[in-house]
């Protein structure tokens, strides 16, 4: 009996201590059974306490200022990018040209489906020989410079057109197609998506340029530097191909490389990045 008692005294108690804040000091106690096997065999007796509220508020106040600091930091590096996304260029547009002058009322449509009205009466002023609105001119000025600027010498080859002067161009090319073996109807349909009749050309508006590479052909382009250039550019002083390729069931019209119509820089960015022509963009504003 003396014996155990005093094997019993030295056992040895190991003791795992968890850290708890919130509570009181837990402990993990093992103790070794007596006799042979006590090497071999134990009893674990482990005590555990729940997740208590006050630790869930305690971690939350930890995580919810880490959580708003990033929230915080992505904001001002979105901004800052957005700083640098603006362009020296544009900065220079927009000090040497009234932006506000451009609104919806400028971005009306004129086709087959929207005639011209009656009254309307554009601003004219010629630009290199050519008359546009006085509107534009100072973009298209801009726009012409900097291409120089970058080796790209471009000509503007037609702007204004007179409803006398649409209605001679559209005969002209309707009986050509006819010559051709087209029905007179066949002839006027097709007619309309190369030279739109009178009442119904935005070249009467005065805001839509045809403009070519200087000392070369028309047939070469589209081929050429310069109209890379206008498809890159043409945007930042706020003018878009008026007829795209790919767009001719919202145009009515076939691919026209010269065309390059005025909306503003706004207008302009905004048609592109959501890859509008103007049609389909007068109708996005409901205009």
């Amino acid at each position: 009996m003396n014996y155990y008692l005093k094997c019993f005294r030295n056992m040895p108690l190991t003791v795992k201590r968890f850290r708890d804040i919130s509570a009181e000091p837990l402990f993990a106690c093992q103790k070794r059974k007596l006799g042979i096997l006590c090497k071999y065999i134990s009893r674990k007796e482990t005590v555990y306490r729940k997740w208590s509220r006050k630790n869930t508020v305690r971690c939350l106040m930890i995580i919810l200022p880490v959580f708003i600091m990033l929230i915080l930091t992505g904001g001002v590096c979105l901004s800052m990018n957005e700083k640098k996304d603006v362009s020296p260029k544009e900065k220079v547009y927009i000090n040497s040209f009234n932006l506000d002058e451009v609104n919806k009322k400028d971005l009306f449509v004129v086709n087959v489906k929207y005639p011209l009205a009656n009254n309307y009466i554009p601003n004219l002023t010629d630009y290199m020989g050519i008359k546009c609105d006085q509107k534009i001119i100072g973009a298209l000025d801009l726009m012409v410079k900097s291409a120089e600027k970058s080796g790209c010498h471009l000509e503007i080859l037609g702007g204004f057109i007179n409803k006398n002067e649409t209605q001679k161009i559209y005969t002209q090319e309707v009986n050509k197609l006819i010559n051709e073996g087209y029905s007179t109807v066949r002839a006027e349909a097709a007619a309309e998506k190369i030279v739109p009749s009178p009442g119904k050309s935005e070249y009467e508006t005065g805001f839509l340029v045809d403009i070519k590479a200087k000392n070369k052909s028309k047939e070469d382009f589209i081929l050429s530097d310069e109209f890379k250039w206008l498809a890159n550019n043409c945007v930042d002083y706020g003018f878009v191909l008026r007829y795209p390729s790919g767009k001719e069931d919202k145009t009515g019209k076939n691919l026209n490389p010269f065309a390059f119509r005025f909306v503003g820089v706004k207008h302009a960015k905004k048609m592109r990045s959501l890859s509008m022509c103007l049609d389909e963009y007068a109708r996005y504003l409901k205009i």
